[in-house]
């Protein structure tokens, strides 16, 4: 498959940093894929769909800071898994934050998220800085647990808490106050 994407690269230095990129994430994109998707061709339709938008992207890609780069690519991955999702499960779920107030009913607040509307829900949800939306979307919908979310985003497995933690008291707070 690696040799379908290099012949998309005309020079030997991106065919090289391609070919780096494919061979560090390519198992790890399936890995998120299938967490959503529970189906191995469409996991892999989906890591597919994500090496296709960093190839139609990759000037861009090479502009992102280092750091960024792994959690740039993830979140490619997991918008091209949740759009197989919704494409082949043909669900009225039109994003992912639909069924996260029942999954924050299992916590101790789970009186005020079992009132929530979903609609509200998401989009408070879509309103959250990519730095909170992101890590709460992997906690709740993917259901990968603090330690994925620290691999995939780059950051310390405590600073994956904080985050998901304060996205839910942001959310409960606009929820409450309509702000």
């Amino acid at each position: 498959m690696l040799a379908l994407y290099l012949e998309h690269f005309d020079s030997d230095y991106d065919k090289g940093i391609f070919s780096k990129l494919y061979e560090d994430y390519e198992k790890l994109l399936y890995k998120i894929a299938f967490k959503l998707l529970n189906n191995k061709q469409l996991a892999e339709d989906a890591v597919h769909d994500t090496f296709m938008e960093l190839i139609r992207g990759f000037e861009t890609f090479l502009l992102v800071d280092d750091k960024r780069k792994k959690a740039y690519i993830y979140k490619i991955g997991y918008r091209c898994a949740i759009k197989i999702y919704n494409k082949e499960f043909d669900l009225q779920k039109t994003d992912p934050t639909d069924e996260l107030n029942a999954l924050f009913e299992q916590g101790a607040d789970k009186e005020f998220w079992s009132k929530v509307d979903k609609e509200e829900l998401s989009i408070a949800v879509k309103g959250l800085a990519e730095k909170y939306r992101l890590p709460l979307l992997l906690k709740y919908d993917a259901e990968f647990n603090y330690a994925q979310i620290s691999e995939i985003l780059n950051i310390t497995e405590e600073t994956a808490r904080q985050r998901v933690s304060r996205a839910k008291e942001k959310l409960r707070l606009v929820l409450e106050n309509g702000e």
